[in-house]
C-alpha cells in the first residue's frame, strides 16, 4: 500500500514536471497552462520549489548496470523534462526597508540640495531643511525593530489601563 502512494506521488510529480516543463519551452505568448499540484502531497510541498521564486536543482542518480537499464533510461527522462524548467527567481523585499532605503536617497539628495542652496536663498534653503527632518523622522520611525514596537505598545497600553483605573472603568 505504501508502494502504491509513492507511486503515485512519483507520477504526479512526473505530471507536474512535464506541464513546467512545457510552460517553459512555449514561447511567443504566455497561455495559462494547469499544473496538477494539487494531485499529491509531495506536489503540494514542492509547488514553491517547483514553479515558484527559487533556484532548485535536481540530482539523478543512475546505475551502469544492465539490470537497471529500463529504471536508468526513466530516470534520464524525467532529468530530462526537469532541465527544460525554467524559474524567474526575484530577491523577496520587505515594503518597509524598500521605504527606508528610498527615503535614504531622497534625504542624500535633498541635503545635496540643501547644501547647494545656502548660497542662493535662505526661504528654499528652509524649506529643504524642513524635508530632509521630516524625511530623516520617518526613516527613524520606519528602522525601529519589531521588538522596539512592540515595547512602545505595551507601555502605551499600562498608560491607558492606569488612565482607566484612575477614572473608574478599570478593577485592578
Amino acid at each position: 500500500r505504501e508502494g502504491t502512494s509513492i507511486n503515485k506521488s512519483l507520477s504526479a510529480l512526473g505530471k507536474c514536471i512535464s506541464a513546467l516543463a512545457q510552460l517553459s519551452s512555449s514561447t511567443g505568448k504566455r497561455e495559462r497552462m494547469y499544473v496538477p499540484y494539487r494531485e499529491s502531497t509531495l506536489t503540494l510541498i514542492l509547488r514553491e520549489s517547483l514553479g515558484g521564486n527559487s533556484r532548485t536543482g535536481m540530482l539523478a542518480t543512475i546505475s551502469p548496470s544492465n539490470r537497471n537499464l529500463e529504471e536508468t533510461l526513466s530516470t534520464l527522462r524525467f532529468a530530462s523534462r526537469t532541465k527544460k524548467i525554467v524559474n524567474k527567481a526575484e530577491v523577496n523585499i520587505d515594503p518597509t526597508k524598500k521605504l527606508v532605503t528610498e527615503l535614504r536617497e531622497e534625504i542624500r539628495l535633498l541635503k545635496d540640495a540643501l547644501h547647494e542652496s545656502s548660497v542662493n536663498s535662505s526661504t528654499q534653503h528652509s524649506t529643504l531643511a524642513d524635508q530632509v527632518v521630516q524625511n530623516q523622522s520617518i526613516v527613524d520611525n520606519l528602522s525601529h525593530s519589531w521588538e522596539d514596537r512592540h515595547q512602545a505598545t505595551l507601555t502605551q497600553l499600562n498608560i491607558a489601563k492606569n488612565h482607566m483605573r484612575a477614572m473608574g472603568l478599570m478593577h485592578s
